[in-house]
């Protein structure tokens, strides 16, 4: 192995982007914007979006992820459902998709108006559907581990759901990404045993 010391970082980004090019393997250790990197900011948003399921921005980011992957039509489609906030959009696309409601129900009435005079279905794969449902059931489940403070287990839940792990795996840089989360991880521990409190 070898360690390339830098006295300031203001070049890391050049060096890193150089190591890439070459195709040599690297890790960075203490970098700038740990949590600006995209894995870390998509891990953010949907622990924040499980957190506060209310909250659309993070909902829409957590589901543009690469860990979720919705298409644009999806989220799209999404928008055009007739509910104050994106996670009750959520639950009545997932209805619909399901056949419990129709069209009439669901989307505004102008957006439905328009599919009508256009004679246009609403076309998902099936991967999407899947990623929707599973979303759903997860966000559930996940939210309960929230509000018990249980930050650890909810992110490993997370990570083995979403499968972040083979994802990352198969991205540029996928090192570096895989050493962010485990970095991400020993952050999450060690904030969950300094905010314990002893009996």
């Amino acid at each position: 192995d070898i360690a390339i010391l830098f006295r300031y970082r203001t070049h890391l980004q050049q060096f890193e982007q150089t190591l890439r090019t070459h195709n040599i393997p690297y890790l960075t250790y203490k970098g700038r914007g740990f949590y600006q990197k995209q894995e870390i900011m998509d891990l953010y948003y949907i622990l924040k979006s499980v957190t506060c399921p209310e909250d659309d921005f993070a909902l829409m980011a957590a589901l543009r992820s690469d860990f979720i992957g919705l298409s644009d039509s999806a989220l799209f489609y999404l928008s055009r459902v007739n509910a104050p906030n994106y996670w009750e959009k959520l639950k009545m696309f997932e209805e619909y998709l399901t056949g419990k409601i129709s069209e009439k129900q669901i989307f505004q009435q102008k957006f439905f108006e328009y599919l009508q005079s256009e004679k246009k279905k609403i076309q998902l794969s099936s991967s999407e559907k899947t990623a929707l449902q599973n979303v759903i059931t997860s966000y559930n489940t996940w939210n309960i581990y929230a509000i018990a403070g249980e930050y650890s287990r909810l992110l490993d839940e997370v990570i083995e759901k979403l499968s972040v792990r083979i994802v990352l795996r198969n991205q540029q840089d996928s090192q570096q990404k895989l050493a962010n989360l485990d970095k991400l991880i020993q952050y999450i521990y060690e904030f969950e045993q300094s905010s314990s409190v002893p009996f």
